[in-house]
């Protein structure tokens, strides 16, 4: 039975809005002894009302370091949506680190903290979710999934997709925890088979963030899967029972297997592509998120702050058992950087460039996301071309693997250094679901401009299920001048799913390139990306990934991008970590 969430949401804000109470939070702030002397006055500013980010609220001195203050919100029972504020003192210094949060609950509060006590919060004492108010979301969100997005139905039926909203809604039909809820809608749209739809880790609130993803609740060892094994690369939990190499066996009593198995479930990917989906619950421990960190805890929580850990010291030896404490993301992260050699600190460590010998240079290009970086992207793949042009280099060593994506603008500016000659592009369809947004999804549904609220003069006639957008794209890419003549090496992997996965199939389609490595993400099928929808649902607090465009391909084949020459990962290259691919690419010849 399906439920008009429009009425269902009104319904919810009527009832509320008849009882609603303003709740009061309490602040005390002790500032250390040797800020008192600098103290005019402290403040406090944030982005909800009584709070403002432009006008600060002051605190009452209640001696030379301490300060309190009295707010009162109102807040309609909304207790997963985040009241962000900081501390400032005289109206110029402020708080260093993120802004603090709390949210309102029906009890009067009273939170006592210190002056930069910012960033991670491990609040977890959170009442749960109205089963009313997680269906009014998940309804909401079914309604946004079939009116905007337009690769659906490329890999699940309709009526396969309605049996798995029935299964959810059944699921859904109860008061459920933040993190049950974020973990069922995780479940719901992996079942998309989307690699571009998902409850995107860095889009959630500051609640979501540190209840859901930031937990002390994480592993205290890196690993790969190798034929379902998880295989320990570093371990940082201080007993060095786990050297390079040792096989995971089971975690609190269940098989790693298991545990793999299930979080397939909740992980993007396009189409039946599972070695992206493993690639991604791999943890090499730097970044903000990592999907397996993210998603492991809402399965297995650690007991009393440990878990048991089976495992073996090399694969067929002895079983043994030990429990370890759990961690978090940000700690082990510390611990790593102490022992793993050229660990990326920030974006632009992620590329490199240099001449491995005379003959050949090596470009390392770890991510696309390059509105995170400082440096001028441009600028450097110009000085490493010109030192590729000056010293006469025969061999290019491309590196991409473990990069995702993110800005199709590198690969544009990639091929005016890569295209040595005229080379035809292929015919594609781009199709979007809808042409003007409905009014009832306008509130919920953001991205990084408004264009997509009306793109009547952007698409074609609409066909049964889809518009199809004007394609002026280009049929050939003409020879770049100066570009690259030698050869080209492509290393790819799994990773490879969005933008790096449509370069490593333009390289190879068109003999540009060689690819060494394994199978990369996405699908040749096509994808669906371009503009984003970001959906925050309104009870729940969860944001949620919506492409508005899918490429699509008339061709039968399926999965990722084949390497021309494969490279199987293996125990003793892990062992000895190996980079086989890069070696294989060193010692290529045309």
């Amino acid at each position: 039975m399906k439920i008009n969430y429009i009425l269902l949401l009104l319904f919810f804000s009527l009832k509320l809005n008849q009882t609603v109470k303003a709740q009061e939070v309490s602040l005390k702030l002790q500032i250390s002894k040797s800020l008192k002397n600098k103290i005019k006055k402290v403040a406090i500013r944030g982005n909800t009302v009584p709070l403002s980010w432009e006008k600060s609220i002051y605190l009452t001195a209640i001696n030379d370091s301490s300060f309190s203050l009295k707010l009162r919100f109102n807040q309609n029972s909304k207790p997963f949506i985040p009241i962000e504020y900081k501390f400032l003192i005289n109206d110029e210094i402020w708080e260093d680190g993120e802004n603090r949060w709390f949210v309102v609950l029906d009890s009067e509060q009273i939170i006592q903290t210190k002056w930069n006590e910012t960033g991670y919060q491990s609040e977890l004492n959170l009442p749960l979710i109205e089963k009313e108010k997680i269906l009014a979301d998940f309804d909401l969100a079914w309604d946004a999934y079939k009116t905007m997005h337009p690769g659906l139905e490329r890999y699940r039926t309709k009526s396969e997709l309605e049996a798995h909203y029935l299964n959810y809604r059944n699921k859904f039909s109860e008061n459920r925890s933040l993190r049950q809820v974020y973990k069922l809608f995780s479940e719901w749209v992996a079942y998309f088979q989307c690699g571009h739809t998902y409850a995107n880790f860095y889009n959630q609130n500051r609640v979501v963030k540190d209840v859901v993803l930031n937990q002390n609740d994480k592993l205290p060892f890196t690993f790969t899967w190798l034929d379902n094994k998880m295989m320990v690369l570093n371990d940082v939990s201080g007993e060095a029972s786990f050297s390079t190499g040792s096989v995971i066996t089971k975690i609190n009593g269940v098989s790693t297997s298991q545990w793999l198995d299930s979080l397939l479930l909740c992980v993007k990917a396009d189409g039946d592509n599972n070695g992206k989906r493993i690639k991604d619950l791999e943890i090499q421990g730097f970044g903000e998120f990592e999907a397996f960190d993210s998603y492991f805890s809402l399965y297995c929580e650690p007991i009393n702050g440990y878990f048991e850990i089976e495992y073996q010291k090399r694969l067929n030896a002895e079983l043994k058992t030990r429990k370890v404490k759990s961690i978090s993301r940000k700690d082990r992260e510390e611990k790593l950087l102490k022992i793993v050699k050229e660990a990326p600190r920030t974006e632009d460590d992620l590329w490199s460039f240099s001449l491995i010998n005379d003959s050949t240079a090596y470009l390392k290009l770890g991510t696309f996301g390059v509105w995170n970086m400082k440096m001028d992207w441009k600028e450097f793949l110009q000085k490493s071309f010109k030192e590729i042009e000056k010293k006469k280099v025969g061999k290019l060593i491309l590196d991409v693997r473990g990069n995702e994506g993110g800005a199709d603008e590198v690969s544009v500016e990639l091929s005016k250094y890569l295209i040595n000659r005229t080379i035809q592009l292929e015919n594609l369809e781009i199709r979007v679901k809808y042409d003007v947004l409905p009014q009832r999804l306008k509130p919920f549904v953001n991205s990084w401009n408004t264009d997509f609220y009306d793109i009547r003069s952007e698409i074609s006639e609409a066909k049964s299920a889809y518009y199809t957008l004007k394609n002026d794209l280009k049929k050939e890419m003409k020879k770049q001048k100066n570009a690259f003549e030698g050869t080209v090496v492509l290393l790819i992997d799994e990773a490879n799913s969005s933008a790096t996965f449509y370069l490593a199939k333009l390289l190879k389609r068109n003999g540009i390139a060689q690819l060494i490595g394994r199978q990369t993400g996405g699908s040749v099928q096509g994808i669906n990306g371009g503009q984003m929808a970001f959906l925050k649902l309104p009870n729940s607090g969860i944001e949620l990934d919506i492409p508005l465009m899918g490429s699509f391909y008339d061709t039968q084949e399926k999965g990722g991008i084949f390497p021309d020459i494969f490279v199987p990962k293996t125990m003793q290259d892990i062992v000895l970590n190996k980079d086989v691919i890069l070696e294989k690419a060193i010692y290529y010849h045309k």
